[in-house]
């Protein structure tokens, strides 16, 4: 059965297929496009690979830029291509073939043939190739599978949900597949197939990760920790003993970080706090369940920015403080005595612990969030100022009590507030 092609999708593909053909090249729509739109998803991605030279992939990028508006970046020597303007981005490259030099180095490049460029790619669902030959020029853009061009196994392995590396040196020459296999497998809900599964093992026990800098693992971790379905990714490279590697004195976490759990979590402290990055939760989940040893130096060799790196290092030792604090307090605690036992816990920690705290736990810290995002102090120094007071020591002490009590809804407006203050004593 024919698929139709979403309409942005439909536009840029008839643009490049008229692009292509004025200049006399032949071109394809690959990988990820191709297989979403044959798994009925949106396609996020736009790669293009050009038959030719390096040269005839910047003569399509401009042409293609000229029609739909967009502005071109080309990298000649690498036969690369940018179009991007807003959410729109398009990538070309030349049609190739790699060979790696060493494990985890960058593979040497040179124009190929269709097997070259697909046996290339990572795994076998992202094999394949819809020639833009074959998009047509009727009212609608349809794909037919009998067009396409892929890697054997690759349909198969599609209809199975499964994913499969393309050779057996796959995770050897190039061990950052590693994680590019665990995302993909949780965000399509695929599993690693039983030969790819045991190759990945294999290249971990033999040591391929440590052929990777640590910015590269950095890398690596941070995208798979970009996706929503990230516990699962992490829970796949646990069990391809990555985590072992990575962290020593790792264990497997029981029990791990519940995925709903830490969804909500982020959704509430995101409210409350109004601070906090998602993928930095996830992570600080995942290893705070299962590190060992104090994991924080680990996050400086990653590579990350300083407020990343300094963030999820403060966030691991927040979480082990909140497991110090918070079972020790009653089940009835006001949200003011929560968020004191919380202390400057950072969003990231606060979310983590959740992930994996008991139920009475979870309640506590929902108390705290919600009396958070419900009731905001709205006074400050100036109105004191206003009242007559001067600037001292006693500001801090007299705003930290009004901000206890608004927490715990006693002052919940301006005018409550302010009328409280109006009553304090002045130092």
């Amino acid at each position: 059965m024919p698929i139709l092609v979403p309409a942005l999708l439909a536009r840029s593909l008839r643009q490049a297929a008229d692009a292509a053909d004025h200049l006399g090249l032949e071109a394809a729509l690959v990988g990820g496009a191709v297989r979403d739109l044959l798994l009925g998803r949106e396609p996020t991605d736009i790669d293009l690979v050009v038959a030719g030279k390096p040269e005839d992939v910047g003569r399509l990028a401009r042409e293609l830029g000229r029609r739909l508006g967009l502005a071109s970046e080309e990298h000649d020597p690498f036969g690369t291509a940018t179009l991007q303007s807003g959410a729109v981005r398009i990538d070309l490259a030349m049609r190739r073939r790699e060979a790696y030099q060493r494990p985890g180095a960058l593979p040497a490049v040179e124009p190929g043939g269709w097997e070259d460029d697909l046996l290339r790619r990572d795994f076998t669902v992202n094999a394949v190739a819809w020639p833009l030959s074959h998009v047509g020029d009727g009212p609608d853009v349809m794909l037919h599978r009998r067009d396409l061009v892929a890697a054997a196994h690759a349909l198969d392995d599609l209809t199975a949900r499964r994913v499969r590396a393309l050779h057996e040196g796959s995770f050897q020459d190039d061990p950052t597949r590693l994680f590019r296999a665990a995302r993909l497998a949780a965000r399509l809900g695929f599993h690693l197939e039983h030969g790819t599964r045991a190759l990945a093992a294999q290249a971990v026990g033999g040591g391929a990760l440590q052929t990777l800098s640590g910015h590269r693992l950095g890398q690596e971790l941070r995208l798979a920790a970009m996706e929503e379905e990230a516990l699962q990714a992490f829970r796949c490279l646990d069990e391809l003993g990555v985590w072992q590697t990575l962290l020593p004195g790792w264990q497997k976490p029981e029990p791990a970080p519940d995925a709903a759990a830490l969804a909500q979590a982020i959704r509430l402290t995101e409210a409350a706090l109004h601070t906090g990055e998602p993928w930095r939760a996830r992570l600080v989940a995942w290893v705070s369940a299962g590190a060992g040893e104090p994991a924080a130096p680990w996050c400086r060799s990653l590579g990350w920015t300083g407020a990343d790196t300094a963030v999820c290092e403060r966030s691991l030792g927040d979480v082990a403080r909140c497991r110090e604090t918070l079972p020790g307090l009653p089940a009835d605690a006001r949200p003011s005595a929560i968020a004191a036992a919380l202390g400057d816990a950072t969003a990231e920690a606060q979310a983590a612990f959740y992930s994996r705290a008991p139920e009475s736990q979870r309640l506590l810290l929902q108390r705290c969030w919600q009396g958070c995002t419900a009731h905001q102090v709205q006074v400050s120094g100036r109105d004191l100022q206003s009242l007559g007071w001067t600037p001292g020591p006693a500001f801090s002490h007299v705003l930290a009590e009004a901000a206890r009590r608004v927490l715990d809804g006693e002052l919940p407006d301006r005018q409550a507030q302010l009328a409280w203050l109006a009553q304090q004593p002045r130092p």
